[in-house]
């Protein structure tokens, strides 16, 4: 019957994707190597951090943790200038999103304060 759905088990479902999506983000900025690409997924990704409700899934944990990473790290200096534009601006994004990421303010007084001290 349309309608009928538990508007529940659709929520858990709409999770469950969104936590895939953020690990293949992962997964594809961990392997690819192409500038043109790379820049494509952050692209993504940071359109993806701005639409995640982090405040209502455990993923947002995965994503400062991926911001500490040694790959995060490469490719904020990376050698194609859109690549690190668009690592800034993923990054930048998971300030400005709408409710804060749960642990943002243990990511800033720790592995964040370092990453900054970088650039």
């Amino acid at each position: 019957k349309p309608g009928s759905a538990s508007f529940t088990a659709y929520s858990v479902r709409l999770g469950c994707m969104m936590k895939e999506m953020h690990l293949g983000m992962f997964a594809a900025l961990k392997r690819e190597t192409t500038g043109h690409m790379l820049a494509m997924c952050l692209k993504t990704m940071t359109t993806l951090i701005f639409n995640t409700p982090y405040f209502k899934l455990t993923i947002g944990k995965d994503l400062l943790e991926f911001f500490c990473s040694p790959v995060f790290m490469g490719l904020l200096v990376h050698k194609d200038r859109s690549v690190r534009a668009n690592s800034i601006g993923a990054l930048a994004t998971s300030f400005a999103t709408p409710k804060k990421i749960p642990g943002m303010d243990e990511y800033l007084a720790g592995s964040g304060e370092e990453m900054l001290a970088r650039l």
